[in-house]
């Protein structure tokens, strides 16, 4: 099975929920702020899953293509969007042909989806980067160096460490297969539950580009410097 895939889709029904909290705003609006998103504009979501930050994007007037590789996943997204005209769903790992269908975006955005990308995928995503030179790129990543992620996915019924694993590698930055991409920022003071209970994210609080294992979240951009 292809990595980018879950192995048990329904396990995940908790991604059904919309997160529209202070916490989960704050972060969206830096990973959009951070992808130079004007509002009205056409995003790429990769890996929209079951389209819970999808519904906060159109719920600030976006429009959007999810790009999904997921059949179950891909098939919630529409049962949850039916009669929007403002999203279109393509089911597909993330390819060059994909990439093609998806036609004209003006930033492409992702939350909790570059882990879960083989080195195919993440090839093709810089492929993608490198050719469409005038497109931001923000995506929201778990911070690998905070040591309660891996207590998260032991406790968590639906999460899987064979799934989450990727959380580990270099993905991102120069000697890996995405250099156009650089963790920008670590996001978040405090665990998303906390963090929502206790005032929400505050996102300019932390901009350490380094060492934050303290923070949940990793912001991680498009670089306009040449890869080295």
């Amino acid at each position: 099975m292809n990595s980018t895939l879950y192995a048990e889709s329904e396990r995940h029904r908790y991604l059904d929920r919309t997160p529209d909290d202070p916490h989960h705003r704050a972060i969206v609006s830096a990973v959009l702020a951070a992808a130079g998103a004007a509002p009205g504009a056409t995003l790429l979501e990769i890996g929209a899953g079951r389209g819970r930050y999808t519904e906060m994007l159109l719920d600030r007037g976006f429009e959007v293509i999810a790009i999904e590789p997921d059949a179950a996943l891909a098939a919630a997204l529409r049962r949850r969007f039916d009669g929007s005209d403002r999203i279109r769903v393509v089911e597909a790992v993330l390819c060059d042909e994909a990439i093609s269908e998806c036609g004209r975006f003006a930033a492409m955005v992702g939350f909790h989806v570059l882990h879960h990308f083989d080195p195919a995928t993440l090839a093709c995503l810089e492929r993608t980067l490198v050719a469409r030179t005038g497109i931001g790129a923000a995506f929201l990543e778990p911070n690998p160096l905070n040591p309660l992620y891996p207590v998260q996915i032991a406790l968590h019924p639906a999460m899987r460490f064979r799934e989450e694993q990727g959380l580990w590698r270099r993905t991102v930055g120069p000697a890996s297969p995405c250099p156009s991409l650089k963790v920008a920022a670590h996001l978040g003071l405090l665990p998303p539950g906390l963090s929502r209970r206790f005032g929400g994210l505050v996102p300019s609080s932390l901009c350490s580009p380094c060492w934050a294992p303290w923070s949940a979240y990793r912001l991680i951009v498009r670089s306009m410097e040449p890869a080295s």
